[in-house]
């Protein structure tokens, strides 16, 4: 009889509060309205029109970057004893080998029979991509900043398909969701609603997911990108076209993503308070 698995602590914050690190309105130990025992709906989540949802935090940690954490580590040092780990090593190495290329393949061989790609079709154009980066010699660092972070991404999510039927690394499918993870944290694109962070965190969803869209990883990040699409429609909806993606394709793909991992979930979507 094996020992059900630990679970996280439930954190004081919402999941898109937690994820936007802002403070979030509700108290620790605020009365719930809600007779099943709900926590309340917080005051960002109600002003953004998205479902309020608490997950349980991660019982481990991914190491995160960005300005304030290497300035630390300037000034109080680190415990790393190279500047490249392995596993920091075990990334570049792949991305900059034929391995990336390959990875940018996998999504559309990822459904097998059923030949259906691990993304949406209309989140981006996945084909004047793959000339960008065939354009830019297949070195990730010449990409625009947009394309490295969507192309960490869609390597990290092929990676798990692509070493089922390669032999590679074990630990490489980790360690790119790691670093895609990292890229996204150092551009705080959950801060920025542009439609280029929307469709980060999309694809981060279904990355972080590793094939369950309604865990909590995943669910971190559609919130946050359902509260971008609603900013970026009451803002300008023009601004939800690029790339030749029509406003109506890709808030219907944003959709029926969020629908999906509801039902999976067994809760309410998080674009259903702002749905017309």
């Amino acid at each position: 009889m094996t020992a059900p698995g630990r679970k996280g602590p439930i954190p004081v914050s919402c999941d898109a509060c937690r994820l936007r690190r802002t403070r979030c309105s509700r108290l620790p130990r605020q009365p719930s309205p809600d007779p099943q025992g709900a926590p309340p709906t917080c005051e960002g989540c109600a002003k953004r029109g998205i479902n309020c949802i608490t997950s349980q935090l991660p019982l481990s940690q991914r190491q995160r970057t960005g300005p304030r954490i290497e300035a630390a580590k300037a000034l109080c040092g680190t415990t790393s004893l190279s500047s490249a780990s392995p596993q920091q090593q075990l990334v570049a190495s792949t991305l900059a080998s034929d391995i990336g290329y390959e990875l940018l393949h996998a999504f559309t061989e990822a459904g097998g029979a059923s030949g259906m790609p691990v993304f949406p079709a209309a989140l981006l154009d996945y084909v004047a991509l793959l000339s960008r980066f065939e354009a830019a010699g297949r070195q990730v660092s010449s990409l625009a900043v947009d394309d490295q972070l969507v192309f960490r991404v869609i390597c990290a999510a092929a990676a798990p398909h692509w070493a089922a039927r390669a032999s590679t690394h074990s630990a490489m499918p980790l360690q790119l969701l790691r670093d895609a993870q990292s890229s996204a944290d150092a551009l705080a694109i959950w801060r920025k609603p542009t439609l280029a962070n929307a469709v980060a965190l999309i694809l981060l969803q279904q990355a972080a997911g590793r094939g369950n869209i309604a865990s909590d990883d995943a669910c971190a990040y559609f919130s946050s990108a359902a509260g971008h699409i609603h900013t970026l429609k009451e803002r300008d909806p023009v601004a939800l076209v690029s790339n030749g993606i029509g406003t109506t394709a890709f808030t219907w793909t944003a959709t029926v993503v969020d629908a999906c991992a509801a039902v999976e979930h067994a809760a309410r979507p998080y674009m259903c308070a702002h749905s017309r």
